[in-house]
């Protein structure tokens, strides 16, 4: 009796599953990178928005004031809210006209040199009576 048995299996050969296993480590590696770099910069933009709301404080505070007492705030007098360190530089190019170049120091991130706590940025506001 000569009997012929069919010897396909079903299933997955063990290359096969090599192969997807590393394809599915590969792209565990990618989104576990991609999540740090979200990360880094959701912590970014949290800081640039307390820096700006600091800056925007400061701002209103001199808009209240009185035109013709608005002067330079030094860098060694300035003002501190919150994490950041303010002074600005007054230019009068009219009368009426004030144009203030506010400067701000903190926390913050530099492309290619990481964190630092002191990281300066400036901002441009104009004034008038």
């Amino acid at each position: 009796m000569n009997v012929e048995l069919d010897v396909r299996q079903g299933g997955f050969s063990l290359v096969e599953m090599i192969v997807a296993m590393l394809v599915l480590t590969v792209g565990l590696l990618a989104l576990a990178g991609a999540s740090g770099l979200f990360t880094t910069q959701i912590h970014v933009a949290d800081l640039r928005t307390e820096r700006m709301a600091a800056v925007q404080s400061v701002v209103e505070e001199l808009r209240a004031t009185a035109f013709e007492e608005i002067d330079d705030l030094e860098q060694d007098s300035a003002r501190t809210v919150g994490a950041f360190r303010i002074w600005w530089e007054v230019d009068r190019p009219a009368i009426n006209l004030a144009h203030l170049t506010v400067h701000s120091s903190g926390p913050g991130f530099v492309s290619g040199q990481g964190w630092s706590n002191a990281v300066t940025e400036s901002v441009e506001v104009s004034l008038s009576r």
